[in-house]
C-alpha cells in the first residue's frame, strides 16, 4: 500500500531528479497549483501560515519555530524538502513525520484531483512537488494544526508553496546557489526569494548584505509589507553572563521600546544556528502581536529542545561522526566553523566523506573543505540520479590539492572503508548533500557500521 502511494507521487514529473532543474513560467505554473488546491477545497487558505524562503537556514529556522510553538501548546505542521530518509519526513506535525497509514490515506484523498487534471493534458498534470505540496496542505487541514510552516523548495516567486496567504513571511539568507535558475548575482537571487512577499504581510529577514537587502526592501516597500531586519530591528550578542554556550536576544522594533531576552541556549550546534534562532525569536514576537500566546518559558524550552536531523548532526562518538547536508560554500563554511568550535582540534585524523549533486559547485565547497581533512573519500549517493561522478570530484580535488583520494561507487562501501580505517579518536565528517547525509544516516540506523 505504501509502495503504491509513493509510486503514484514519484511517477509524476519530478524536477528534483533532473540533472538541471528547469525554472520559468513555462514549466512552473502557479495557476496549475492553484487549480489543484481548488479541487481539494483550497486548504492553503484555511490555516495560519508562516512562509519561509532563503538560500540556507530555512529548515533549521522552521524546526526551531516548530519547537517553540509546540512548547507553547500548539500543533504545528511543517512542510520541507527534500527528505533525509523517507518521503513522510516532508510532512511533519510537532516534529514527527506523517505516520505511514495516514500518508497512504492522504495520498488517496489527493489522487482523484491529480488524476482529473492528468486527463486534461500533459501541461495540466501536477508535478511531484506540486502533488506533495498539496498533500501537505491536505494533511495539515485533516489534522487541524494551529500553524502551517511552509518551506520554499527553490527560489520563491515560482515555487509551488507560493499560493498561500501567509500571516508571516521569512527570508533567512541570500547566497549563490541554483544560479542557473535564479540568477548569478545575489541581487537577482534576492529578487526571486522575495517573490514570496505579499501585500501588507510582515517580513522577517536575516539578510545583511547591502545589495540583496536593498532588493528586498524595494519589494517590501512596493507591497507595503512591513520589514523586520536583523541588525536593525533585532540582533543577538554573546550572553551578558559571559557563558560561551548562551546568547542574548536584542530587539528594538518600530513603535516598541527596546528589550533584551538574556541567557538563551539552543540545542543545535553552531553559531549559524544561533543566527537561525534569532530569526525564529523575531518571528515569535510578530506571532505574539497577532494575538497568539507564546510565553518566554516556552521560547526557552523550544530553543533548548529543537532538533534538526542532518544539520551538523552529531550522530556518533568514538569516533565522533558528524552528518551535514551542506551543499554550497556558505553552508560548508558554517559546518567548518562549528567543527572548530565544538570538537577538539588535536586528533589523530579528520576524515571527510563527500558527494554532491551535479548542479552544485563542488570546486567552491572543496576549496574550503580539503585543507581541514587529512583523509578524503568521494562517493555518489544512490537515492537520486543527480549525483556527481566520484571520478569527476577527484579531478576537481586534485586541481586544488594534488594528493591521494579514495573513491567508492556507493555510500555503503565508502562508509565501510571509512570505519575500517578510523580510530576511536578520529572525527568523521559526511557532507556535500542531504542525499548523502540521509543514506549514511540509514546505514547507521540499520547497524551497518563496519
Amino acid at each position: 500500500m505504501r509502495d503504491e502511494a509513493v509510486r503514484f507521487l514519484y511517477d509524476r514529473i519530478n524536477y528534483e531528479r533532473f540533472a538541471s532543474m528547469p525554472y520559468g513560467e513555462r514549466t512552473l505554473k502557479l495557476d496549475r497549483m492553484r487549480r489543484l488546491l481548488h479541487l481539494l477545497g483550497d486548504p492553503q487558505l484555511q490555516i495560519p501560515t508562516i512562509h519561509i524562503a532563503g538560500t540556507k537556514g530555512k529548515g533549521s529556522t522552521g524546526k526551531i519555530l516548530t519547537s517553540i510553538l509546540q512548547a507553547s501548546g500548539y500543533r504545528v505542521g511543517h512542510f520541507s524538502s527534500p527528505h533525509l530518509e523517507r518521503l513522510e519526513e516532508r510532512f511533519q506535525i510537532n516534529g514527527l513525520p506523517c505516520p505511514e497509514k495516514t500518508f497512504i490515506e492522504t495520498v488517496a484523498r489527493i489522487r482523484p484531483a491529480c488524476e482529473a487534471m492528468d486527463r486534461e493534458s500533459d501541461e495540466a498534470s501536477p508535478t511531484f512537488f506540486e502533488a506533495t505540496t498539496a498533500l501537505a496542505w491536505n494533511y495539515f487541514i485533516e489534522e487541524q494544526v494551529d500553524f502551517a510552516i511552509m518551506e520554499v523548495g527553490m527560489g520563491g516567486r515560482l515555487d509551488s508553496t507560493n499560493v498561500c496567504n501567509p500571516f508571516l513571511t521569512l527570508i533567512t539568507s541570500i547566497g549563490l546557489d541554483h544560479t542557473e535558475q535564479l540568477g548569478d548575482t545575489l541581487e537577482a537571487i534576492a529578487g526571486e526569494k522575495a517573490g514570496i512577499v505579499k501585500p501588507g504581510i510582515p517580513v522577517v529577514s536575516g539578510v545583511r548584505e547591502d545589495g540583496p537587502i536593498a532588493v528586498i526592501e524595494e519589494i517590501c516597500c512596493k507591497e507595503d509589507a512591513p520589514l523586520v531586519r536583523r541588525g536593525v530591528d533585532f540582533d543577538l550578542c554573546p550572553a551578558s553572563t559571559g557563558d560561551d554556550s548562551a546568547f542574548d536576544f536584542l530587539a528594538n522594533y518600530e513603535r516598541e521600546d527596546s528589550r533584551k531576552i538574556a541567557d538563551l541556549r539552543i540545542s543545535l550546534l553552531g553559531k549559524h544556528q544561533r543566527d537561525n534562532a534569532a530569526l525564529a525569536i523575531a518571528s515569535v514576537d510578530l506571532i505574539r502581536q497577532s494575538g497568539w500566546n507564546v510565553p518566554e518559558e516556552s521560547l526557552r524550552k523550544g530553543l533548548a529542545t529543537a532538533k534538526c536531523p542532518g544539520c551538523v548532526e552529531h550522530v556518533g562518538q568514538e569516533p565522533d561522526i558528524v552528518l551535514d547536508g551542506a551543499h554550497n560554500e556558505i553552508s560548508i563554511l558554517a559546518l567548518l566553523e562549528t567543527i572548530k568550535s565544538h570538537f577538539k582540534q588535536s586528533r589523530p585524523q579528520r576524515r571527510l566523506l563527500f558527494a554532491c549533486a551535479a548542479d552544485k559547485n563542488p570546486e567552491a565547497m572543496l576549496r574550503v573543505l580539503l585543507p581541514h581533512f587529512g583523509s578524503v573519500s568521494f562517493t555518489k549517493f544512490t537515492t537520486s540520479p543527480r549525483g556527481s561522478k566520484p571520478d569527476d570530484l577527484v579531478k576537481i580535488a586534485r586541481g586544488l590539492e594534488d594528493r591521494a583520494y579514495r573513491v567508492f561507487s556507493n555510500p555503503v562501501d565508502a562508509w565501510a572503508d571509512l570505519r575500517q580505517h578510523s580510530t576511536t579518536h578520529d572525527l568523521l565528517c559526511i557532507t556535500g548533500s542531504i542525499y548523502l547525509a540521509g543514506e549514511i544516516r540509514s546505514i547507521l540506523r540499520d547497524g551497518i557500521t563496519d
